[in-house]
C-alpha cells in the first residue's frame, strides 16, 4: 500500500512507510507520480531513466518534465537568455532541444578532454564583410561589401551553410557593412530586435556621404521554419571623414566612436528616432585619451574603455543642425563624467575583450580583460551608487592573444596561428577567485580549429548555445562547442 499522502519528493516519512514501498518499482506507481518524480529529477538522471524502459522514456518526453528541466536550467544562471518564441508555442521536443543544447554546451566547454569543436561549418563567401551573431546563437547575420545583409539559422543540421543564407535587405547607398549592432527587445513576445550598420572608414574623396541605418528585425513563425523579416526604421545622412572604431545601440540612442584624420578620439550619441539629415539630435564628446571601445547603458548612459579608465557619462542628445553643413556647424562639447575608474585595459577591449551587456533589475553587468585578468564590472541602476569592479579570473601571466570572445562567464581567445584557448569563470559577488590558465582554461591547438585567421575581426561567442563565429578572409567560420548539438531531432523529424 502507498501512504496517503506522500511528502513532495515521493518518498515516505516514516519507516513504516518506507517498508511499505519496499518492492514497488517506479513503473508500479500511478503516471501522474511517475511523472512528478521525473520532474524532479537533474538532466543527467533524466537522460538515464529514459534509457530503462519504454514506458519511461515516453513519460521522460513529455512537456511538463521538459518546462522544469527549463526552469531548473534557467535558475542556475544569473544571465537567463530568453526564448525566441512564447513559452506556449514550444513542444516537448522543441524545448527538450533548447535544454540539452545550452546544458551539453556548458559541459563541452568545462571538459578537458574536448579539445576541437564538435561541428565545424563555413560560409565561403568572398564578399563578406562583417558579422553578428543575435543572443541566442541561432541565427547569424553576414553583411557584405554590396551593402546587403543576410541571415543564417545555425539551428540548421545541414553540413555546410553555403546556401542557407536569407536575404533579408540592401542599404539604399550599397556601402560596404562593417559593423552590425543589435539592440533585443526585450519587451516583444517573440524575438525582435532593432539592428544598425555601418562601414568602418570614410575616406575624403568618397564619392558617397557616410550614413546612419536602422532596421527592425522580426522572427516570424516558431521551429525549424521560422525566420527573420526586416523593415527599415530611420536613416539619415551623418558625414564625417574619419574611422568608426566601434558602434553601439540601445534602444532609441546609437552611439559610435570615431577617430578623426588628425588621430583624435570623438564620440557621437544620436537619438535616431528623432534625426534627420538635415537635423541632428545628439550629444557629441570630446575625448584625450585612445579610446578601444563604447557601450549604451540603460537610463541615458554611456561607458567609455580608453587605455587607463572606464569612464560612465550621462548623454542627452540635443537638435541642431548637420555638421556637414557650413551655415551652422556644431563642435564637440565637455562632458563630464559622472564616473571614472582607473583600471589598465592595454588595448584588449577593442579586440574583443569585453563583453555584451547583461542587464537585470539592479545593474548591468560586463566582463572585461584587463592585464592579467579578467574583471567584472557592475553599474548600478541607481546613479548614485558608485560602479565597482571584482576578479574573475587570472591568468599565470598576461595573455599574448590579440582576439578575443568574451561573454559574461566563458572567454575564447586566441594568438594568430599559434594557439586558442577557452576559460570558463564565475561571477561571485565580491570574491577573488585565483583561477590559473589550465585550471579552469583548456589549451586547444589551432589546427582543431582554424588556421584561416582573419586578424582584421575578433570572434564572436554565444555563450549559451556554446557557438563561436570567427570571420575569415574568404568567408565565415562557425564552430560548435555544445556535446549535443546536433542530436535531439526537431518534433517533425525521424529519430
Amino acid at each position: 500500500m502507498l501512504p496517503k499522502d506522500p511528502p513532495a519528493q515521493g518518498l515516505p516519512a516514516n519507516e513504516k512507510g518506507l517498508a511499505a514501498m519496499a518492492g514497488i518499482t517506479l513503473t508500479a506507481l500511478p503516471l501522474e507520480l511517475v511523472t512528478k518524480v521525473l520532474e524532479e529529477l537533474d538532466w543527467y538522471s533524466l537522460m538515464n531513466v529514459r534509457k530503462t524502459c519504454k514506458y519511461l522514456a515516453n513519460i521522460s518526453k513529455l512537456l511538463s518534465v521538459w518546462r522544469s528541466q527549463l526552469q531548473r536550467y534557467l535558475s542556475r544562471h544569473r544571465y537567463t537568455p530568453r526564448l525566441e518564441s512564447p513559452l506556449a508555442a514550444f513542444s516537448a521536443s522543441d524545448l527538450e532541444r533548447w535544454v540539452t543544447q545550452r546544458i551539453s554546451a556548458d559541459a563541452g566547454w568545462k571538459s578537458s578532454n574536448t579539445t576541437k569543436p564538435t561541428r565545424t561549418r563555413y560560409i565561403r563567401d568572398h564578399t563578406a564583410s562583417g558579422v553578428c551573431l543575435v543572443p541566442g546563437g541561432r541565427w547569424l547575420l553576414v553583411g557584405s561589401d554590396d551593402g546587403s545583409v543576410a541571415a543564417y539559422d545555425l539551428d540548421r543540421d545541414s553540413a555546410t551553410l553555403d546556401d542557407d543564407g536569407r536575404f533579408l535587405f540592401q542599404l539604399p547607398d550599397r556601402r560596404e557593412v562593417n559593423y552590425i549592432c543589435v539592440d533585443v527587445d526585450e519587451d516583444a513576445p517573440s524575438l525582435a530586435f532593432n539592428v544598425a550598420l555601418s562601414p568602418a572608414w570614410q575616406d575624403a574623396d568618397s564619392e558617397k556621404a557616410l550614413s546612419i541605418h536602422v532596421w527592425r528585425v522580426s522572427l516570424v513563425g516558431h521551429g525549424r521554419k521560422a525566420y527573420l523579416t526586416a523593415s527599415p526604421l530611420r536613416s539619415f545622412e551623418a558625414h564625417v571623414t574619419a574611422e568608426i572604431a566601434c558602434l553601439t545601440l540601445h534602444q532609441h540612442l546609437l552611439g559610435r566612436l570615431i577617430l578623426t584624420s588628425d588621430r583624435m578620439f570623438r564620440i557621437e550619441v544620436f537619438d535616431w528616432t528623432k534625426s534627420t539629415t538635415s537635423l541632428h539630435c545628439k550629444t557629441v564628446i570630446s575625448s584625450g585619451e585612445h579610446l578601444d571601445a563604447i557601450r549604451l547603458l540603460p537610463g541615458k548612459r554611456l561607458l567609455a574603455f580608453s587605455e587607463s579608465f572606464l569612464t560612465i557619462y550621462e548623454v542627452a542628445p540635443v537638435v541642431h543642425k548637420d555638421d556637414s553643413l557650413p551655415s551652422a556647424p556644431s563642435h564637440p562639447v565637455e562632458v563630464e563624467p559622472r564616473w571614472k575608474l582607473p583600471c589598465a585595459l592595454r588595448d584588449r577591449t577593442r579586440r574583443g575583450g569585453i563583453s555584451p551587456a547583461f542587464t537585470d533589475a539592479h545593474a548591468t553587468y560586463f566582463s572585461f580583460v584587463a592585464g592579467s585578468a579578467v574583471h567584472g564590472l557592475v553599474i548600478p541602476h541607481n546613479t548614485q551608487h558608485p560602479p565597482r569592479t571584482l576578479e574573475l579570473a587570472r591568468f599565470a601571466e598576461a595573455p599574448r592573444f590579440p582576439d578575443l570572445a568574451l561573454g559574461f562567464e566563458k572567454m575564447f581567445a586566441h594568438h594568430h596561428r599559434e594557439a586558442a584557448v577557452r576559460l570558463g569563470f564565475a561571477w561571485k559577488e565580491e570574491r577573488r577567485l585565483g583561477v590559473r590558465e589550465g585550471d579552469d582554461g583548456y589549451a586547444v591547438e589551432a589546427c582543431e580549429y582554424s588556421r584561416e585567421w582573419n586578424v582584421v575581426c575578433p570572434p564572436v561567442l554565444d555563450e549559451g548555445s556554446g557557438r563561436i563565429v570567427q570571420a575569415l578572409i574568404n568567408g565565415v567560420l562557425v564552430m560548435d562547442t555544445a556535446l549535443c548539438c546536433s542530436v535531439i531531432p526537431h518534433a517533425d523529424e525521424k529519430v
